[in-house]
């Protein structure tokens, strides 16, 4: 059997007593062996199948059972009281019954595989850190994720202290919440920290790009074009963190080019909440027409424009969060 493209739309359903479509297939051609008789039936067919396909890089495992079991990665795209849907590694939405105890529970605190080393000439504690916050960023670690500092710690290849000095971190940024006698979760997104972030970014960023209109210069000029030119480049590769990045590079800038850098500082953990909101919004649209009205306005030197050009920009977010909250209302803490 040849491996699926990571991004194929297929469907498939995973019961604890039957594999269905793709997950089927995948099974029969793993010549597993019989079932073992363990409640879920799951442990020694996926752990064949998981021995025979690879996954892709941005790959989960699932522990069910006794056993680490394959065949789903990528994003835990939602959590019901008894259904856990996750993303494959095949581009596979895998539906999980998990209404039997034990079984549900694994599934719950499942730990995401991160496929990064730790670069052994920087300081590990900020890699360690770095790292994590990108996956809860850029959704891989999804809002309400369990965490265990063992499995992230063992899957990075370091020790748990500063897997757990990571955690501190997190937490004061509202990122990560301790559940006293429960567990350490990822924090689902907040509608008031929603909203609060855009009223802040709205009214600094647009400041920011009014002032930087009176502030171009040719050097600033063509590093703003460049950013540009490899966000489309990004884009339509859809290599999506790899634009984040890029995005946040942009209005870096613009904060350069205001003479107010220090205050990027503060706009970036506001851009957190927003971030998380964008990435798991599957209404986000390509960034890059809206930051070139923004950036042809700053190199006209027309601040006004500028500045009204980012906040439609900015504004955005609003749409993506009502059209979330419709769809997805598991993702947002209860009000």
């Amino acid at each position: 059997m040849q491996q699926s493209r990571c991004d194929s739309p297929t469907f498939a359903t995973l019961s604890p007593t039957k594999l269905t479509g793709p997950a089927a297939r995948m099974q029969s051609n793993a010549n597993s062996p019989k079932r073992s008789g363990n409640r879920n039936g799951l442990s020694s067919r996926w752990r064949t199948v998981m021995g025979r396909y690879p996954m892709c890089a941005n790959g989960w495992w699932l522990l069910i059972g006794d056993a680490t079991a394959s065949g789903s990665t990528g994003t835990a795209i939602s959590q019901t009281k008894n259904l856990v849907y996750w993303e494959n590694w095949s581009g596979t939405t895998l539906r999980l019954n998990a209404n039997r105890g034990h079984m549900a529970t694994k599934i719950a605190n499942a730990a995401p595989r991160f496929f990064l080393e730790i670069d052994p000439t920087k300081p590990v504690r900020q890699q360690t850190y770095d790292l994590i916050r990108q996956a809860i960023v850029t959704t891989k670690l999804p809002p309400g994720a369990a965490i265990s500092e063992y499995e992230i710690g063992s899957q990075i290849g370091v020790s748990r202290t500063p897997v757990r000095e990571a955690m501190v971190r997190l937490i004061d940024e509202g990122l990560v919440e301790v559940r006293p006698r429960i567990g350490t979760f990822v924090t689902r997104l907040r509608s008031d920290e929603i909203r609060q972030a855009i009223f802040l970014r709205d009214a600094v960023e647009s400041a920011a790009a009014r002032l930087a209109a009176k502030r171009l210069t040719p050097q600033w000029s063509r590093r703003l074009r460049s950013n540009l030119n490899q966000q489309e480049k990004a884009w339509a590769l859809a290599q999506y963190d790899r634009v984040y990045e890029l995005d946040e590079d942009f209005h870096h800038l613009i904060f350069e080019i205001s003479g107010n850098p220090a205050v990027w500082k503060i706009v970036k953990a506001a851009r957190v909440h927003m971030a998380r909101l964008r990435n798991l919004s599957v209404h986000y649209a390509n960034p890059v027409p809206q930051h070139r009205e923004v950036f042809d306005a700053i190199e006209r030197g027309d601040g006004e424009e500028a500045a009204s050009a980012m906040g439609r920009h900015i504004a955005a977010n609003r749409r993506y969060e009502e059209a979330l909250l419709l769809e997805r209302p598991e993702l947002f803490e209860k009000t």
